[in-house]
């Protein structure tokens, strides 16, 4: 569906959101399970990392909403960033301590072992 002029056209219609209110749209396309992932995917993939790297006013707002909303889909980006960027991890931890308090205990739990221990040696070496 991704070369279509039908997905050109719906894609089209989120221009207005993504122009201004992005945080709206993302957590509106958080909570929904569409049946094809490709266009949510393409927005999550071009607007999230904007707010992951802290750069917009809203970013730690937008991260608590998400962990409320879909604390899993948060995780999967959190893991996605740092594995095209270790130095992000760094960046997670604060986020993750931001975003409330027993979420570290949660995101240690991912499958994705590796950025668990990266994430946990950096704490303890935070804590020391």
């Amino acid at each position: 569906m991704s070369e279509t002029e039908l997905y050109i056209n719906i894609r089209s219609l989120f221009k207005v959101a993504i122009e201004f209110c992005p945080e709206l749209l993302l957590c509106g396309l958080a909570t929904v399970q569409p049946i094809g992932q490709t266009l949510r995917e393409e927005l999550f993939t071009s607007m999230f990392p904007t707010y992951l790297a802290g750069t917009h006013p809203n970013s730690n707002a937008l991260l608590s909403r998400l962990w409320q909303l879909t604390p899993q889909l948060l995780v999967r980006y959190l893991v996605k960033s740092w594995s095209e960027d270790r130095t992000f991890l760094t960046r997670a931890l604060e986020l993750i301590q931001e975003i409330k308090q027993d979420s570290l205990l949660s995101i240690l739990e991912v499958k994705t072992f590796a950025f668990s221990l990266d994430l946990a040696s950096l704490a303890a070496k935070k804590d020391s």
